[in-house]
């Protein structure tokens, strides 16, 4: 039985299950870890704003990361490494310009090259950020309202908007399809 209220969805790796929620009048954290070999509790973060979208995992399966966005924005990567022991802190946070109310989404290294943390923000502006640094790669603004995160189909990243899709690669937009009236 969780002592807290989640947000939104889960995320895992190797042993450790990790979920959002508004924290509690006990420990007030918005990212929560727990075992999942034997179901304890692990380490808590408290975040600037409400965690509403779930969390994602990326990375080598000896140093893996993760990731989540505020209410306000903040994307932040954690090291994802040790249930039991709190990390020191983030190891990178960068703010978007909107609010984000969908989950972001994190590509795997592939061929030498290292992966993406895909964002999209409330005014429909699309982030590409360095999986380890943190560091803008790129962002498009589309003009458009989103209608959900980014979601990946082979090495395509893909941004559902009101008036369609766009797509992306990590290094630039790949297509983009609009609805027709």
């Amino acid at each position: 039985k969780l002592p807290f209220q989640p947000t939104a969805g889960a995320a895992a790796q190797n042993d450790t299950l990790y979920i959002p929620s508004l924290g509690s009048a006990v420990n007030n954290k918005t990212i929560e870890s727990f075992s999942l070999v034997n179901g304890a509790r692990g380490w808590g973060y408290r975040t600037t704003s409400e965690v509403f979208t779930s969390p994602a995992v990326g990375g080598d399966v000896g140093d893996p990361k993760l990731y989540f966005v505020t209410r306000t924005g903040h994307v932040i990567c954690m090291d994802a490494n040790n249930y039991g022991y709190s990390p020191s802190g983030p190891r990178w946070e960068e703010l978007v310009e909107a609010g984000v109310q969908f989950p972001l989404f994190v590509t795997p290294d592939d061929r030498g090259e290292v992966g993406a943390v895909f964002v999209v923000d409330n005014d429909g502006v699309v982030y590409c950020l360095d999986r380890i640094t943190g560091a803008r790669r790129w962002n498009n603004a589309t003009g458009r309202l989103p209608v959900s995160g980014a979601q990946v189909f082979g090495n395509i990243v893909v941004a559902k908007m009101k008036s369609g899709l766009i797509g992306y690669e990590s290094h630039n937009v790949f297509y983009v399809l609009t609805v027709a009236k």
